[in-house]
């Protein structure tokens, strides 16, 4: 004996020898996958997540610190290094100049714009003893910067950047409170000592 079981049809379908039924079947799957397709056009990046948003909101606003120092040979292994290179540089170029007793040193490092007017906070030993500052911001623009206030006890420094009374205001960062922290939330530390472009870590807070 066959047995055959008949497929229950939808209930606003009537059998029909005609196929309408089955257009319609087609045309309501095919109308299903074009809005599936239009959901999928407009689903945001799942990458953008709450990292992304901060680092490009902050960056903008850090810059990179390159300083010039003249250093003074005081001590036996200074004096030392000093003799070597001057004879070093005297069989290379056959010349007896003397080398200079206080060549220029440089440092870089990292600050974040906290006003408008181009008020700058960095760490005081990437700007102690500097003959010279410069300052380059995230749009590749250089300045000249002067140190106003600083303070080794927390290694701090302010700086102020040098520039045209014309030009636009700078973009600062919003500080948070100090005491708003929480052990174990996520942290971001953002910079750009070296000039290539910044750098981002992520980690969490230890200790307070």
């Amino acid at each position: 004996v066959t047995m055959k079981r008949k497929l229950p049809l939808p209930a606003s379908a009537s059998v029909r020898t005609d196929g309408t039924w089955f257009r319609r079947i087609w045309l309501g799957t095919a109308f299903a996958g074009l809005l599936t397709g239009q959901t999928g056009a407009v689903e945001t990046d799942l990458r953008r997540d709450a990292t992304v948003d901060a680092v490009e909101q902050v960056m903008p606003s850090v810059v990179n610190i390159a300083t010039t120092r003249r250093v003074q040979l005081n001590n036996p292994q200074d004096e030392a290094l000093r003799r070597y290179l001057e004879a070093m540089r005297r069989l290379s170029r056959r010349d007896n100049a003397p080398l200079a007793e206080e060549p220029n040193k440089g440092f870089v490092g990292s600050g974040v714009i906290i006003d408008e007017e181009g008020y700058i906070l960095t760490n005081n030993h990437v700007v102690e003893n500097a003959d010279r500052i410069q300052v380059q911001l995230w749009d590749g623009r250089e300045y000249e910067a002067q140190r106003l206030l600083r303070t080794d006890q927390k290694d701090l420094a302010l700086l102020r950047i040098i520039r045209q009374p014309d030009e636009k205001p700078f973009k600062p960062v919003r500080l948070a409170k100090d005491d708003d922290l929480l052990l174990g939330e996520t942290v971001i530390t953002v910079g750009n000592p070296f000039g290539l472009g910044g750098s981002v870590s992520r980690g969490i807070l230890s200790s307070k």
